[in-house]
């Protein structure tokens, strides 16, 4: 894996979150920062998925890690407070989908 894939794949899963971000309606130069260091961090995770363990399966793997990234504190949280869940659906919902197309994309920048 050359060090360019990995750029371009940085670059194309920070464009994708920052569009996400955009479409919610979070425009702070700050969001766009930690939005950058999550993909960095997904696109060295797709790196060693696509480089060792993984040639097929990346939708469910991507998925799945979307879920965990959705939230879990807050969930845990609404739960401890008696909050009512229902308006978590659509954050969880929203982040899931967000790391699913990520993976997406590695999988075609990556492999």
């Amino acid at each position: 894996m050359t060090l360019a894939r990995l750029a371009l794949g940085i670059l194309a899963v920070a464009l994708l979150f920052a569009a996400f971000a955009w479409a919610a309606g979070q425009r702070k130069r700050g969001t766009a920062v930690v939005l950058t260091a999550e993909a960095l961090v997904l696109t060295l995770f797709a790196a060693l998925w696509f480089g060792s363990l993984g040639k097929g399966g990346w939708l469910p793997v991507f998925l799945l890690v979307g879920l965990l990234a959705s939230g879990v504190e807050r969930w845990t949280s609404a739960v401890a407070q008696g909050a009512p869940l229902r308006p978590l659906l659509k954050p969880t919902l929203m982040t899931t989908t967000r790391y699913g197309m990520a993976g997406g994309l590695l999988s075609a920048v990556l492999r």
